[in-house]
């Protein structure tokens, strides 16, 4: 059989690929990764019918944009709302959020946690059957 040096290329590339990833996932797990780049927060909001989501529309408006201008001057960089498609005819709403580093994300996420508790006292019954669910995340690749 004769040597084929684009397949001995590829095995080392993907080996390298391989390498490269499990030493990140282990730094993150040993807490050794530096969290100095952007730091995302994506927030899924299912609603249990169309007619919640679009009255609810309105009280997202106000409040988004009012918590919008406090957290701006504290390092959040980024903030959009989008309509998700999905199968099994769910209705939901996706918050994604960019924070400059960690800091802004820490402070931030201080902001969130007190304008949660005043939207709760304030609508806690119009939300009741509304599902929330949050992710956090750095970003470690931009492929744009």
């Amino acid at each position: 059989m004769m040597f084929q040096p684009y397949i001995f290329l590829h095995f080392h590339l993907l080996h390298y690929a391989n390498y490269k990833i499990c030493s990140f996932l282990n730094d993150i797990t040993l807490g050794r990764q530096k969290m100095g780049g952007t730091i995302i927060s994506f927030t899924a909001i299912e609603f249990p019918n169309e007619e919640l989501m679009e009255n609810t529309r309105e009280i997202f408006n106000v409040e988004m944009r009012s918590i919008t201008e406090r957290l701006k001057p504290h390092g959040m960089i980024k903030f959009h709302s989008s309509r998700l498609f999905l199968p099994e005819n769910k209705l939901m709403v996706g918050n994604w959020l960019e924070y400059r580093d960690i800091e802004a994300f820490t402070i931030c996420d201080e902001i969130w946690q007190k304008n949660e508790e005043e939207l709760a006292a304030k609508y806690g019954d119009t939300f009741a059957d509304v599902k929330f669910s949050s992710y956090r995340g750095q970003v470690f690749q931009d492929w744009t």
